[in-house]
């Protein structure tokens, strides 16, 4: 769970920035938000998959794999990493 509480800030930031960027373009106004309207029977199954891709990846790495690993650690499938006095992996 420690590489969890490391990697979330990176993923969560990357979702977000994702998020931030693609989110404006819903409500564009003059001649790119008109064209955007148009075509929005091509773009929401593209739309729809990305958002759904981004979704199930940062609820994949942030939940179900240290989940998973957990679980395979109690089970004896992986071992725990041992430290040295300075905290390398050894």
């Amino acid at each position: 769970m420690d590489g969890t509480s490391q990697v979330a800030p990176g993923v969560l930031s990357s979702f977000l920035t994702s998020l931030t960027i693609c989110v404006p373009l819903a409500f564009l106004s003059g001649k790119i938000g008109s064209v955007l309207k148009v075509i929005p029977v091509v773009l929401i199954p593209l739309v729809a998959s990305i958002a759904f891709g981004l979704v199930a990846t940062t609820a994949m790495v942030l939940f179900l794999i240290p989940v998973l690993y957990m679980i395979f650690e109690d089970w004896g499938w992986a071992r725990r990493h041992e430290e040295d006095e300075l905290g390398h992996s050894v």
